[in-house]
């Protein structure tokens, strides 16, 4: 068993064939900050570990204490789960994040930009959230299709006309 968070978390980029890049890309954040965190010079907060773990499709009592299987998926077939992120979700994320990147706009100037916390900037991006105003703005940052970027998340159905008496 790997006794400490980083030797976990090591282990799962490696067990998952990415790099700290990776995983950083796939978060927002930096690949110093994972290798910070890896070498346990410093720690992650609950959000952050909860943003690891659905990244890597990893337990979080694995990830946190070392308990359990690694796999988050053979915790969740035990009770017939959906998994929280999908693939297509985990590209999606680091496509966008790539792409902000690319053009030079960060969470920060995003949520400035629209008056909003950097944490539902954030939480829109990572399929926490569904924010539509702020989804829409970041499509039209990266000149994509909101539908693209997020699919099957903004999905409008018309309203069913109620039978008036």
């Amino acid at each position: 068993m790997k006794s400490t968070f980083g030797e976990r978390l090591a282990y799962a980029l490696n067990a998952r064939n990415m790099t700290q890049g990776d995983l950083a890309t796939l978060l927002g954040s930096s690949p110093a900050f994972i290798s910070t965190l890896i070498q346990g010079r410093k720690n992650a907060g609950y959000v952050y570990l909860v943003q690891v773990s659905n990244a890597l499709n990893l337990d979080m009592n694995w990830l946190m204490l070392g308990k359990g299987e690694m796999d988050l998926s053979s915790v969740l077939s035990e009770f017939n789960l959906p998994k929280s992120h999908g693939k297509e979700e985990n590209t999606n994320i680091a496509y966008i994040n790539k792409r902000l990147k690319e053009i030079g706009v960060s969470r920060r100037d995003i949520a400035e930009g629209l008056g909003v916390t950097q944490s539902s900037i954030s939480n829109t991006i990572n399929f926490k959230a569904k924010c539509y105003s702020i989804a829409i703005y970041i499509a039209g940052l990266l000149n994509e299709d909101v539908h693209k970027l997020w699919p099957d998340t903004y999905v409008f159905k018309p309203r069913k006309k109620s039978s008036g008496n």
